[in-house]
């Protein structure tokens, strides 16, 4: 900063600082080369502008004289200097004190001329920031945007219209739009509107919505008295409706304005919304979008301007979006909101999981499930907004919905994904937290495949033994090539009560199936033994092979279920298949999945 007040100086030959004690001591300092040659204080206005020396907050020598510039006589070292933000915050404070403190007697006519001759180095020191600004040599934008509001309190004090438009035309609104709108507001009131109103537009069309939309609601409350307000009123209603059609206004910090405005002003301005090109996730927005309008419906659609309704502008708008249907009420119209952000959240979600899901490695009963945790912690989220999903289907009314999100979830290819396991385990909870029946479409479906799936795995079926689900897709992913031993290594390791077995051959095949098969290790233990030949033997692990049993497996099936539900809620989801799955998993017959 202290370049920049080395080049300020230079340029204007005073400096401006506000002292350290925020919005307390201003002092305006006239500098000479290096030095400080003069320093005023400013605020308190008047009654610290009179006195002894004193040292000031802001680290300068003040004497507190009668207010004669030529009559400063301190000279302080530039290093001695505090100099913080906030460098035009001090004229507003002196303009108001002229006009609103008791009347000055001695000093009135040196103190007009005072600050008129303040006024003009203030001008320049206003322009000149302004330039620096704009060009930004010396990389200190992010630093300046702070003195724009009190550089416009100082074109208002002074009318200075010229000079208010060049500091409008280059505040970076974005950054301070939403603390300094009572300043802006005030400018229609000093200038009117249709001297404001092209400066205006420029800053409409960079600020934030939530900043916008407050600000044009408080623009026909602040009008100057020549002002049309029917104009006003009508220039503001294009402008809400081009920042909702610009800014797609897709999140869910913009919902409360998005209410209040269907509220007073009308459901059909949200149907200008658009989503915003750089949302990949509109689920959280669609979410609380929805929440509220089935929350507050009556309260929406009992408003005044809702009550009469414009069912014609609302028709049009849909038009104008490409969208052949007629709004035929306020009801209508919330409908087709609730059924629009719908369809953008589960869009939305559908693309993400067919990028991401994947077949299942590794099946519900398996005791090393690293994997499958790993994979469920790294992808939280979407299965924390599937979840969502399925919940906003159920609050918009549209339960049928979920029969969508549903199948994307247990796969298009037919095969179970990892994230049908996680919705096995959780499913019914979430549902009985939202008060829908399991054993309704489309969820008793979708449990009843899942179910079935996990019988296949566990029991087999008339057609396919039950270890394929978790033992062959290990052997299979495996390094086995397809000559003579290794397809019989490969049959070993699919039959299930074989132990162990040694496998004939040269040293070089053994040495060759060795090396395949170090790989599944965890399934086996594989070594060159020396019998009356050199054999090759493996043994299944204890703990694979048991897992293969009759009975383990009907208890790891038994646990699956129970951790979807109680029995009843099992039964009401497989229907009447649930006799048959009884029989089987007592070991009196075979279940005939209908996959």
């Amino acid at each position: 900063m202290t370049s920049f007040i080395r080049c300020v100086a230079e340029k204007l030959g005073f400096i401006l600082c506000l002292g350290s004690a925020y919005w307390s001591i201003s002092h305006v300092i006239d500098m000479d080369g290096d030095h400080v040659i003069g320093s005023q204080c400013l605020w308190p206005p008047l009654n610290n502008c009179f006195g002894e020396s004193t040292k000031g907050s802001g680290g300068a020598v003040v004497r507190r004289r009668a207010p004669n510039m030529s009559l400063w006589p301190d000279v302080v070292p530039m290093t001695s200097l505090i100099i913080p933000s906030g460098t035009l915050l001090w004229s507003y404070f002196v303009q108001r004190a002229c006009t609103t403190l008791h009347p000055i007697t001695l000093f009135e006519r040196c103190f007009k001329d005072w600050f008129q001759y303040l006024q003009k180095k203030v001008k320049r020191m206003a322009v000149y920031i302004i330039n620096t600004f704009r060009e930004d040599k010396l990389g200190i934008k992010s630093r300046l945007f702070i003195v724009f509001p009190s550089m416009i309190k100082f074109t208002l004090t002074s009318f200075d219209l010229e000079l208010w438009k060049e500091a409008v035309n280059v505040w970076p609104a974005t950054l301070g739009f939403h603390y300094e709108q009572t300043v802006l507001l005030r400018s229609l009131q000093v200038f009117g509107f249709e001297k404001v109103r092209f400066s205006f537009e420029r800053i409409l069309d960079i600020a934030p919505f939530d900043g916008l939309y407050t600000f044009l609601r408080e623009i026909p409350f602040n009008l100057a008295i020549d002002d049309d307000v029917d104009a006003i009123n009508l220039w503001c209603d294009k402008r809400l409706r081009l920042g909702l059609r610009r800014f797609g206004v897709d999140s869910h910090v913009n919902v409360p304005h998005l209410i209040d405005m269907a509220h007073d002003h009308g459901i059909h301005y949200l149907l200008e919304i658009r989503r915003s090109e750089h949302s990949d996730v509109p689920l959280l927005f669609a979410g609380q979008l929805i929440r509220t309008l089935q929350r507050r419906k009556s309260d929406i659609l009992a408003s005044k301007a809702n009550v009469h309704f414009d069912t014609v502008r609302a028709t049009a708008i849909l038009e104008g979006q490409g969208c052949k249907l007629s709004v035929l009420s306020s009801k209508h119209a919330i409908d087709i909101l609730v059924d629009r952000w719908l369809n953008e959240a589960i869009g939305d979600l559908l693309a993400r999981l067919r990028k991401k899901t994947g077949c299942l490695d590794h099946y519900v009963g398996e005791t090393e499930s690293s994997d499958c945790l790993l994979w469920v912690e790294t992808h939280k989220h979407l299965i924390a907004d599937c979840f969502g999903s399925i919940k906003l289907c159920i609050i918009a009314g549209h339960v049928e919905r979920c029969g969508t999100i549903l199948d994307a979830i247990e796969g298009l290819d037919g095969q179970p994904t990892k994230l049908s396991i996680v919705f096995f385990f959780h499913l019914g909870p979430v549902l009985q937290a939202m008060h829908t029946d399991i054993s309704s479409p489309p969820f008793a479906p979708f449990l009843r495949r899942l179910i079935e799936r996990c019988v296949r795995c566990f029991l087999g079926t008339r057609t396919r033994n039950p270890q394929e689900m978790f033992l062959r897709q290990q052997i299979n992913k495996r390094s086995l090539c397809a000559c003579k031993t290794c397809t019989e290594v490969k049959e070993f390791l699919h039959q299930l009560y074989v132990p162990q077995r040694c496998f004939s051959g040269s040293e070089a095949v053994l040495r060759h199936i060795k090396c395949n098969t170090v790989t599944i290790h965890k399934l086996a233990n594989i070594k060159l033994v020396d019998r009356p030949r050199i054999a090759l033997q493996i043994i299944k692990n204890q703990n694979i092979f048991a897992m293969q049993r009759w009975e383990n497996r009907v208890k790891g099936l038994q646990e699956i279920l129970c951790c979807i539900g109680p029995e009843h809620i099992i039964e009401r989801a497989m229907g009447d298949r649930y006799a048959d799955l009884k029989v089987a998993m007592e070991g009196k017959g075979e279940y005939r999945d209908s996959l």
